[in-house]
């Protein structure tokens, strides 16, 4: 194991909500990788399967590994564990980069390459911002020297390991020397209380950190851009955990009266709208969410299929076809394209549309079996 040095560590946390120029460009930047051959027996359409193996792979052939997470985005890219480790796994590949990186050298901050990595990481906090991140200590764990046996590094090791209630308590231990200068640990301390189902008291960690930026603010010696609207966008995540619906959708409203423009607030309010069965609301503010980030292929899906559901199909159509445009391995998209083909007619595309869900969606796809019936109906006798 390596030590985690502490400046190198506070330097990470601060990092964790910064947030980067653009995550509009990903895709763009990316170089597909060859998918990487799965063990004997595993299904090649399934996400976690490749994100498995990468995890498997990750120390000894990190560029193996990175390929894998890739492939594991693509064929689900709604989940958050697929980027923030390709992102892990970019800096397994250059260890010397990484300590860099760690050590605000601006030159390193601002290669193409790492600056595509953090909009990995930010597109997966966007999706939960609570996401463990544990897995972070296998770049650590690179770095030259040992680990050491203070709070913060056995709290890492306990994270690294999803002892999460073992990571909290060593976490507050080691905030406790230092509350101000190390209040970013209550981040990190909330994500490892929602993994132990602790979740009003990882809320309370969240609104402390919140009333520390306040404190800052009224003493006017904020240096660095926090995120208040990641913030109340997590505490409405929790909200929404423990089953308290009005207390989400404050907090995502709380989070777009500090941030008009932030997409994963609208997209979270369109969807609880739709559980409401208010579709005006709904594709409002999946209008909105779809508008403010148009390279998200998940949040098109949710606002074609809510088109849809609001007997608004060739609209929705549009929609759709975008999302398989953006993410031509995600049987989700191509299912939902299916569904608003066949309302208005057309049952060709339609049945072209199911069987891309058929060949792109795993054994255990919802999507898949969605389409297979479909296809049944609309072919009668096929297999």
């Amino acid at each position: 194991m390596r030590r985690i040095h502490a400046t190198a560590s506070i330097a990470f946390v601060c990092l964790i909500l910064a947030i980067p120029s653009s995550v509009q460009s990903q895709r763009a930047f990316r170089q597909e990788p060859e998918r990487p051959k799965l063990p004997k027996g595993q299904d090649v359409n399934d996400w976690e399967a490749y994100f498995d193996f990468g995890v498997e792979v990750l120390q000894r052939r990190p560029t193996l590994a990175l390929a894998a997470f890739y492939w594991a985005e693509r064929l689900d890219p709604e989940r958050p564990d697929p980027p923030f480790w390709e992102w892990i796994a970019f800096h397994c590949t250059d260890i010397g980069r990484f300590q860099s990186y760690l050590e605000n050298d601006k030159d390193a901050l601002e290669e193409p390459a790492v600056r595509h990595a953090d909009s990995l990481r930010y597109r997966a906090l966007l999706r939960n911002p609570l996401i463990p991140q544990g897995g972070v200590v296998a770049a650590y764990d690179k770095l030259p020297g040992g680990w050491g046996m203070d709070d913060l590094s056995r709290a890492w090791i306990a994270y690294a390991r999803n002892d999460f209630a073992k990571a909290a308590e060593l976490f507050e231990k080691a905030m406790n020397r230092d509350p101000e200068e190390l209040r970013w640990l209550r981040f990190h301390r909330a994500a490892t209380l929602v993994m132990a189902n602790q979740f009003a008291a990882a809320q309370r960690e969240l609104e402390l950190l919140e009333e520390s930026f306040a404190r800052d603010e009224k003493k006017k010696t904020v240096r660095i851009y926090e995120s208040h609207e990641l913030l109340d966008y997590a505490r409405g995540l929790i909200a929404l955990s423990r089953n308290d619906v009005a207390g989400g959708r404050r907090q995502f409203e709380k989070a777009l009266t500090e941030n008009l423009a932030f997409a994963p607030a609208h997209l979270q309010l369109g969807a609880l709208a739709l559980r409401q069965r208010d579709t005006a609301t709904a594709i409002q503010e999946l209008g909105l969410a779809v508008e403010l980030d148009s390279s998200d292929a998940p949040t098109r899906v949710q606002y074609g299929r809510a088109l849809h559901w609001a007997h608004r199909s060739r609209d929705a159509i549009v929609h759709l076809r975008v999302a398989t445009s953006l993410e031509p391995y995600y049987a989700d998209a191509y299912e939902a394209l299916g569904e608003a083909l066949e309302t208005t007619g057309q049952t060709a595309e339609a049945i072209v549309a199911y069987q891309s869900a058929q060949a792109n969606a795993s054994a255990k796809s919802a999507s898949g079996a969605k389409a297979n019936a479909r296809l049944r109906a609309l072919r009668p006798g096929s297999p």
